[in-house]
């Protein structure tokens, strides 16, 4: 489903994810969470579902023969959920728990932080799981009228991938989707910022690590600047031989450092994270930004960028040989971009990138105005315009 916690309203922020969990309580067709779960665990499948910003994932691995019946209920799982109201009273324990789980797991806090001011006052800078207090005034009445509004026939994307003719999936598709309804979707708020300089978020706690997120806001799915930015990514903190890794965590500066990528139809971020010492937040992010700034001022060589490129190139194979990956691959990218990028043609695209592209997306990318930090430890509001000094390029 093409919808997330970015299609949210503040008053109900958090119902995506609520909504995911509740459909596995029990549809018209399968009445009750047993039932559900029997039906593909007993024929030895695998069955789940996720929420994120932008799409609402069910997705359920079984062998070609039992194909038809995971067909189903994962349609029912969409068309035809119960709501009952015992069952989202009781579900509501479950969502807050999870959410006290997240507050107490600053490794998990510190992005949803990075997040929020990332993209201020945007649902894009909430979080997935809500708030306790809006997960406990939410109404079934909330929950019917977003099912109507994004479990829509065009908000919908069917993949499939495995021993299964084009004909057998497009006839079980016909038969159980012919019917719904063509509504039109309501657009999601387009993301805007101004920004001028850095900001920073510090959530003092007492841990007894530090952890910090650093955020480059930028590019988005459609930017064709994406392509240098996953080797950028590849460079700077993508496993074991990434800068970060080698120039950090191997010189005992944290114990865990590394990038990734986040991109969404209009908008994105690079997002750096580190967890270390308490006592060494200025060395750390010290490095972290001498890393950066290294992107901006040097050429990358020709022998790290081949790695890079490689770093890139396997696991996408690797991840890509299981059919239900093949399936989320070409289903996301359908249903966030109207349009299907093989990997063959991405890895083509890829290998065309040249240092210089690189180099100059990061003096492109990595300015002032596009970077915020957000921080988790035993620190003081004071202690802030120090760090603020460190967020220089």
């Amino acid at each position: 489903m093409g919808t997330g916690s970015r299609n949210e309203a503040l008053k109900i922020n958090g119902v995506s994810h609520f909504l995911e969990h509740m459909v596995f309580k029990g549809t018209r067709s399968y009445g009750d969470p047993k039932t559900i779960s029997e039906e593909i665990e007993g024929v030895g499948g695998v069955l789940n579902a996720y929420t994120s910003e932008s799409v609402t994932n069910f997705h359920v691995k079984v062998t070609p023969e039992h194909f038809t019946k995971a067909f189903s209920l994962v349609s029912s799982l969409v068309l035809e959920p119960l709501l009952r109201e015992e069952d989202i009273q009781k579900e509501k324990g479950v969502i807050v728990e999870e959410i006290n789980r997240k507050e107490d797991n600053p490794q998990e806090k510190v992005f949803e932080n990075i997040a929020g001011i990332t993209f201020p006052k945007h649902p894009l800078g909430r979080p997935t799981l809500g708030t306790p207090r809006v997960i406990n005034s939410l109404t079934r009445s909330d929950f019917v009228n977003y099912l109507a509004k994004y479990y829509v026939s065009r908000n919908l994307v069917i993949s499939i991938a495995g021993n299964i003719s084009q004909d057998q999936a497009v006839s079980v598709f016909t038969k159980t989707f012919s019917l719904l309804p063509e509504v039109p979707v309501p657009k999601p708020v387009p993301f805007s910022v101004r920004q001028t300089s850095p900001s920073i978020l510090l959530e003092r706690k007492e841990t007894e690590q530090a952890h910090f997120c650093l955020s480059v806001r930028g590019l988005s799915i459609f930017d064709e600047r994406r392509l240098p930015l996953f080797l950028m990514d590849s460079i700077l903190g993508s496993g074991m031989s990434s800068r970060l890794f080698l120039n950090i965590r191997e010189k005992g500066l944290a114990y865990s450092v590394g990038s990734s990528p986040d991109l969404v139809a209009d908008t994105g971020a690079l997002f750096v994270y580190a967890g270390f010492s308490v006592s060494r937040i200025k060395e750390a992010l010290g490095a972290v930004m001498n890393e950066l700034r290294s992107l901006k001022k040097e050429l990358i060589g020709l022998d790290e960028f081949k790695k890079a490129f490689e770093k890139q190139k396997g696991p996408i194979l690797f991840h890509l040989e299981d059919p239900e990956n093949v399936a989320e691959w070409y289903g996301k990218q359908e249903i966030m971009k109207g349009e299907i990028e093989t990997e063959e043609q991405f890895l083509a695209d890829l290998s065309k990138v040249k240092p210089r592209d690189v180099r100059d997306l990061a003096n492109e990318f990595l300015i002032p105005e596009n970077l915020n930090l957000s921080i988790i430890g035993p620190y003081e509001e004071k202690q802030k315009q120090k760090l603020l000094s460190l967020l220089t390029f």
